[in-house]
């Protein structure tokens, strides 16, 4: 599972199992801001059921979550 800080200290988490990368606010609020739970997906970026198998997540300067997959082998940006 990989997991990035982001400037406002939300924490993201790249959710292989489930197919998603999830947001937890400092306050807890815990979110699906990519993918859709429990489906893998085929496509590129964060479109519902989008993501495969996500291994790593970062989170740019800029904000922009990015994430990789492992079964296909590519980084949606």
């Amino acid at each position: 599972m990989g997991i990035a800080v982001d400037t406002s200290g939300s924490v993201y988490l790249a959710d292989r199992g489930n197919n998603a990368v999830r947001k937890i606010t400092p306050d807890g609020a815990v979110t699906t801001v990519g993918g859709v739970a429990g489906k893998v997906g085929i496509g590129l970026g964060a479109l519902p059921s989008s993501l495969s198998h996500p291994t790593a997540v970062t989170v740019t300067a800029k904000g922009l979550i990015v994430s990789s997959e492992n079964a296909l082998l590519l980084v949606p940006e």
